[in-house]
């Protein structure tokens, strides 16, 4: 256990971000898992409700997943291009960069921070970048997190659902309702008048 969390440790301290994304991708394909099992294993649930369900909740993972990481993503890179460039970061580093006459290349977008060698022969202005850059992807990896699983998954869901709804019931519709037509084409009513009936009371 101990060389597993010093693992994830070496793995993962100089970027929590990419930590926030990896588990939470883990999280999505565990906790859909687990309810496709529980659907399998449980047997009072007709076979033909368990494959409705099964396409349900695997089409729902897939949603979640997708979501989850293309947002997340999305928003770790966009953040972690913002400090890296220069258009986002602490005074310390501002003026360090102005002291080392790169102060025209700040938010420029082939500018690359890390790529300076004088950065880490400070090692004041080196922290508080290295800080500030950790604080600010982690942030948005957690904002893009949950964005995408409690606004844009749960919505693309629905959608769906609410369109698949609206196809059965279109289905439904033109497909059963013309068989019950079909069953008792011959319908009669009763009636009280008869156009043949003679009534002189001649017999013809």
């Amino acid at each position: 256990m101990q060389k597993l969390l010093s693992l994830i440790a070496k793995s993962f301290k100089d970027d929590p971000s990419k930590m926030i994304f990896i588990t939470g991708i883990i999280g999505w394909i565990s906790s859909s898992a687990a309810q496709v099992i529980a659907i399998l294993v449980n047997k009072n649930i007709p076979n033909d409700q368990k494959s409705f369900l099964l396409t349900q909740e695997i089409s729902d993972a897939a949603i979640n997943i997708l979501a989850f990481a293309t947002i997340t993503k999305l928003c770790r890179t966009f953040s972690h291009k913002l400090v890296t460039t220069g258009k986002l970061l602490p005074n310390s580093v501002k003026e360090f960069l102005t002291k080392n006459k790169l102060g025209d290349k700040i938010g420029k977008i082939d500018f690359n921070i890390d790529s300076l060698p004088e950065l880490a022969k400070d090692s004041q202005v080196f922290n508080d970048y290295t800080t500030f850059k950790t604080l600010i992807t982690s942030s948005a990896a957690l904002a893009g997190s949950i964005f995408s699983s409690n606004i844009v998954a749960p919505y693309a869901r629905n959608k769906i659902a609410a369109d698949v709804q609206k196809n059965y019931k279109e289905l439904e519709k033109n497909e059963i309702i013309p068989k019950q037509e079909v069953k008792n084409p011959y319908q009669t009513y009763p009636t009280t008048y008869n156009p043949y009936q003679n009534s002189s009371g001649l017999k013809i």
